[in-house]
């Protein structure tokens, strides 16, 4: 069973299936509860037993985890702004209409050979099911913006633009 908290997910799994029994000898797992943290390219990066009263333990450490990303991504951000003479770079439709015919236009000028950047960006890439703004930026990335979509659209009109 898998449970989704913001950029965290949770898996259970029980070690009295004897389906599971050979995944837990290999991950070491010999008490239960146990926790295992795995950060994307990194893999495994912390196990430990957590009984219900360390649950704030728990909660701290991956806290600790998801700060490290955001302290990742405004790193880069900065490093970026850095690059570009000390000031954040918007997107080209930044305040402009966001729509498909912006996005399409964004997509053909995009060269997925070099690196991301808010003029660089495939528009069309979710994260964690959202939508990027018009500067490749997603909800909680430090420069997001809600992007302006103009009126809405019904659904006949939004199929004859695709």
């Amino acid at each position: 069973q898998i449970s989704e908290m913001g950029s965290a997910r949770f898996a259970e799994m029980q070690y009295d299936n004897p389906d599971n029994k050979e995944i837990c000898d290999v991950m070491g797992v010999t008490e239960f509860p146990y926790i295992l943290v795995f950060k994307g390219s990194k893999g495994k990066v912390d196990g430990f037993q957590c009984m219900p009263q360390k649950s704030q333990e728990l909660v701290n450490k991956i806290r600790g985890y998801l700060a490290e990303d955001d302290d990742i991504i405004e790193q880069e951000t900065k490093q970026q702004s850095s690059n570009d003479g000390g000031e954040v770079k918007f997107g080209k439709y930044d305040g402009k209409l966001w729509d498909q015919n912006a996005k399409k236009d964004v997509y053909n000028q995009w060269n997925p050979s070099q690196p991301r950047s808010t003029l660089n960006f495939n528009p069309f890439e979710t994260f964690n099911g959202n939508s990027c703004d018009a500067s490749g930026m997603y909800p909680g990335d430090p420069y997001y913006k809600e992007p302006f979509r103009g009126n809405n659209v019904d659904y006949t009109t939004y199929l004859e633009e695709q």
